[in-house]
């Protein structure tokens, strides 16, 4: 890591940790991995690099995208 690395909290769905981390989506149905892209797409377009390096243990439940889901809390590398 350089003085110029940045990182950011952002709140999504627990289930999608093992996408997020491990880039496996082995175990999401075929309507999450949709989600999960179209989410990362929009995210991503917000900096030049975003790249998940944790995920909290704890969840909690809150709405995502007006839905009711378990949510986590990721840690995601970025720059400007």
């Amino acid at each position: 890591m350089t003085h110029s690395d940045k990182f950011e909290e952002i709140h999504a769905p627990a289930h999608w940790a093992s996408a997020l981390i491990n880039g496996d989506y082995s175990g999401l149905e075929l309507s999450d991995v949709a989600a999960l892209n179209n989410w990362l797409y929009q995210e991503r377009g917000k900096t030049q690099l975003f790249y998940c390096v944790n995920v909290s243990d704890e969840t909690f439940i809150a709405r995502f995208r007006g839905l009711q889901t378990v949510l986590a809390t990721y840690t995601f590398q970025v720059s400007p």
